[in-house]
């Protein structure tokens, strides 16, 4: 605790690694972050949209095809992350 009432510039640093969760030595692209986050939704959106537009159905068939899709993608992207974060 002494060592950062002497030295306001390694506290800043530590509150905004508290905070934000952001490192100095970590920087990304904001050009790079909103073209990746903008890909992922596109992505993302792909489960509920396609029944809509690549299947020649009713409304009400394309919306129940959307919904187990939807259902489904969200399960395994549930089951990867938590084997990948191995259940923590």
């Amino acid at each position: 605790v002494t060592h950062y009432e002497n030295d306001p510039d390694a506290l800043l640093k530590f509150m905004i690694a508290l905070e934000f969760g952001v490192v100095e030595e970590e920087r990304r692209s904001p050009v790079w972050a909103a073209a990746s986050s903008g890909c992922l939704f596109f992505v993302g959106s792909l489960p509920s949209v396609l029944p809509f537009a690549a299947t020649n159905t009713s409304t009400k068939q394309s919306l129940a095809i959307a919904c187990g899709i939807t259902i489904a993608v969200l399960l395994i992207v549930g089951m990867v992350k938590t084997w990948a974060s191995r259940g923590n």
